[in-house]
């Protein structure tokens, strides 16, 4: 699947999840967040990033996002105010 819910990074490898599912490739988190233009998404934490439309929830208080696949991600403190205006 060519529409990315988020990327996660493991290791040396990327988990990359569609959706149409979720695959590992060798690929760094960094190269692939280059890969698309600066507002398709937010990198929410420094292994996690996500695609701004599959976004359905964010919960500040508890510091995670809710994807349109039911996956909830962790947001750290420090990348918290860079989807605030996700809202």
């Amino acid at each position: 699947g060519t529409d990315v819910i988020f990327r996660k990074a493991e290791k040396q490898y990327s988990m990359v999840t569609t959706t149409l599912g979720s695959k590992f490739i060798h690929y760094s988190l960094s190269h692939a967040i280059n890969s698309f233009a600066k507002d398709y998404g937010y990198r929410i934490h420094r292994s996690i990033w996500v695609a701004r439309k599959h976004i359905l929830r964010i919960d500040k208080k508890m510091r995670t996002v809710t994807m349109s696949n039911d996956a909830i991600l962790p947001i750290s403190r420090r990348l918290l105010s860079t989807i605030g205006s996700a809202e």
